[in-house]
C-alpha cells in the first residue's frame, strides 16, 4: 500500500468516472495499453515501457473488477502499486498476453460487447498492430471502438491531487533551469549546457527529462525542434530552452531563456514585452469562460506592444500524464474552461535577433487560476 503514487479513493474514482462514462456513450468496458492511460487507471508504473515486447495492459469493464493483464515479469511490482485485485500474467512475449486478455474479456461478459480502444485522437495502442489483430481474431464478436473522446474527457480534469504532482515537476524544472543559467558562459556548447541541466534537474528528483528542444545563435532561432548541439554558445547569444520533467508520471512544459555574456537593448525589450503579454493573457484563465478568449486576449496583447504575431495553430495546450494533452488554445476553440484544467500558455515572437517565449503553466480555478510555474522573471536573464 506504501507504494500507491495515489490513495485507493483515487482510483476508484477515475473507475466510476469512466463507467459513468462508458454508460452514457454505450461501451461496455476500456481496453487500456499506452503507458499514460494504463498508469492513470491502474497505478502501476513500470520502466519496462520501453520494451516494445512486453505491453501491459488493463481491463475495465463497465459492470465487473477491473484486470490487469502482462508477462509475469510484472507481477509484483504490480501487486505494490495499483488497487487492482485481479492481475493475470503469462511468461512470454506480447502474443502471449493476448489469449489471457481474450480470456478476460470473456470473463467480464464483454466477449460480445463495445470495447473502447485508443484508436482516435493524440492516442496510440501500446501492442503491435499484428498482436490487436490476433485479439479481433480471439475475439470475433467484441466491436473494437475507438475511445479517444471518452479518455480525454476524463484526464482533461486533474484532481488536487494530480496538480501537487504537476507543481511539483514544475518547480523542479524552474530550479534547473536557474541552476544551469548560473553555470552558463561564452565558450560552453549546447551540449555541455544541457548536461548541466539534465543533472540539476535529477538531483531536485525528477523521474525523467521530457523532449527538450533547445536553440540558440543568429541564423539558428528557428530550428528549435531539435535537442542541443554542439554549437559553442557565443557572447550576445539568446539560450532558448522549452523544457520539462516527469515526476510521479507528471509532465511539466515551459520555455526559458538567458542571454549568454550580454544582450543588446532591442533584445531585453523584446524580452519583457513578450514576457507581459504572455502574463496579461493569463487573465481571462477562469472557469465557465471560453478557452478562446486566452488566444484573442494574447492576440490583442502583441497588437498592443507592436509585437509580430506568429501565425499559429494554438498558444497553448493541456497537460499532464502526457506532454501535450487537449485542449489546444486555439481562436477557434469552442470548449469553455472548467476547474482543473492545466493550461500551458505559450506564445511567441521569432527574429533573426532571437527567439522570445516566457510560457506558463496554470490550473483553472473558479476565481480565476493558479500559476503552477514560478513565474518567468521580467527582465531578461544575463549569464557571464
Amino acid at each position: 500500500m506504501d507504494a500507491f503514487e495515489f490513495p485507493p479513493s483515487e482510483f476508484e474514482a477515475r473507475w466510476r468516472a469512466a463507467r459513468t462514462a462508458m454508460e452514457r456513450v454505450g461501451i461496455d468496458a476500456l481496453l487500456l495499453t499506452s503507458e499514460a492511460n494504463y498508469r492513470y487507471f491502474s497505478g502501476h508504473y513500470s520502466s519496462f515501457w520501453l520494451s516494445k515486447a512486453r505491453p501491459m495492459m488493463m481491463l475495465l469493464p463497465r459492470e465487473q473488477d477491473p484486470m490487469l493483464i502482462f508477462t509475469s515479469n510484472q507481477t509484483t511490482l504490480a501487486r505494490r502499486m495499483s488497487p487492482v485485485k485481479d492481475i493475470r500474467a503469462v511468461n512470454g512475449y506480447a502474443a502471449e498476453t493476448i489469449p489471457l486478455l481474450a480470456q478476460a474479456i470473456r470473463d467480464a461478459g464483454v466477449a460480445k460487447a463495445k470495447i473502447g480502444c485508443e484508436l482516435g485522437f493524440k492516442q496510440r495502442l501500446g501492442i503491435p498492430l499484428n498482436d490487436f489483430r490476433l485479439l479481433e481474431r480471439m475475439a470475433p464478436d467484441a466491436e473494437f471502438v475507438d475511445a479517444a473522446d471518452l479518455l480525454w474527457d476524463l484526464r482533461i480534469i486533474k484532481s488536487p491531487a494530480e496538480i501537487v504532482y504537476l507543481r511539483e515537476s514544475a518547480r523542479i524544472t524552474a530550479e534547473a533551469y536557474d541552476a544551469m543559467f548560473e553555470q552558463v558562459k561564452p565558450g560552453m556548447t549546447e551540449r555541455q549546457a544541457h548536461q548541466s541541466f539534465l543533472i540539476e534537474m535529477f538531483k531536485r528528483g525528477a523521474e525523467r527529462p521530457g523532449y527538450i528542444p533547445v536553440a540558440s545563435g543568429q541564423g539558428n532561432y528557428n530550428c528549435r525542434a531539435g535537442g542541443p548541439t554542439d554549437r559553442i554558445l557565443q557572447a550576445g547569444d539568446l539560450l532558448i530552452y522549452d523544457a520539462g520533467c516527469s515526476y510521479f508520471g507528471y509532465w511539466s512544459d515551459f520555455s526559458r531563456m538567458v542571454a549568454v555574456g550580454n544582450c543588446t537593448q532591442e533584445q531585453a525589450n523584446m524580452y519583457r514585452e513578450v514576457r507581459d503579454a504572455t502574463h496579461a493573457s493569463l487573465d481571462e484563465v477562469k472557469a465557465g469562460q471560453p478557452l478562446k478568449n486566452i488566444f484573442h486576449r494574447a492576440r490583442s496583447e502583441f497588437d498592443k506592444r507592436g509585437l509580430p504575431w506568429r501565425d499559429a495553430h494554438r498558444i497553448g495546450h493541456g497537460i499532464g500524464l502526457d506532454v501535450t494533452e487537449p485542449p489546444s488554445i486555439s481562436a477557434d476553440s469552442t470548449l469553455l474552461m472548467e476547474t482543473g484544467m492545466v493550461l500551458t500558455i505559450e506564445p511567441l515572437v521569432q527574429l533573426p535577433h532571437g527567439l522570445y517565449q516566457t510560457e506558463e503553466v496554470c490550473a483553472v480555478t473558479n476565481a480565476g487560476y493558479d500559476l503552477l510555474t514560478p513565474p518567468a522573471p521580467r527582465e531578461l536573464w544575463v549569464a557571464s
